[in-house]
């Protein structure tokens, strides 16, 4: 395989134009794509019918892996969370999976919202790369983006989640992960315009 199909899509908690929520839709959509990621997807709200868009989505999609952020993280009662976050989707394995938060800031005259970049490494047919899947406010774009460079920029040296060695083998379960890939896809709803600040950082 030369090429694979990307896609990144922000699916407003899968309601549509016509103000229904639909879920299936969005899952005929994205099946056909090797990797996507799904920005504003609701767990337990009650504007999308008090579902897991996530279970529902991956039950959709069997055949691909995920990988799930939730950028908001509320309790709503009992043993359910009220979430809001970013899912990932990818037809090849995801080895591994690094999760942060983008800087938030509190203005009471608008609605503040914790968004957050996921990182996964994937086993792609022509080697591994490495996948970001984030969602950016136009309202802290500058601080994001800054913070999502950042991220970038610093993650082949931190490397991935365990590296190293250590005399308990019980770390090291799995293949070694000895390196974080250089060739690296960003995929999200950045709200940002060609020409802009944020857009030369990138």
């Amino acid at each position: 395989m030369k090429s694979i199909e990307l896609m990144t899509f922000n699916i407003h908690s899968a309601i549509g134009r016509d103000r229904k929520v639909n879920v299936s839709r969005i899952a005929e959509v994205v099946a056909q794509a090797d990797i996507v990621a799904l920005q504003e997807v609701d767990n337990f709200w009650e504007r999308s019918g008090n579902v897991s868009q996530l279970e529902f989505l991956k039950h959709e999609l069997p055949h691909h892996f995920d990988a799930w952020n939730p950028n908001i993280d509320l309790f709503k009662h009992a043993k359910t969370r009220r979430q809001f976050g970013n899912l990932l989707f990818s037809r090849f394995p995801i080895l591994s999976i690094k999760r942060y938060t983008l800087p938030k800031s509190a203005q009471p005259a608008r609605l503040g919202l914790q968004c957050g970049v996921l990182e996964a490494i994937v086993a792609a047919p022509f080697g591994d790369i490495r996948v970001y899947a984030t969602h950016v406010l136009s309202s802290d774009s500058k601080a994001q983006i800054r913070r999502l460079m950042e991220i970038y920029q610093t993650s082949i040296q931190e490397g991935p989640p365990i590296s190293g060695s250590h005399d308990d083998d019980t770390w090291f379960e799995e293949p070694r992960l000895n390196a974080v890939p250089q060739m690296t896809i960003l995929l999200g709803d950045l709200n940002i315009r060609p020409g802009s600040g944020e857009y030369k950082m990138i």
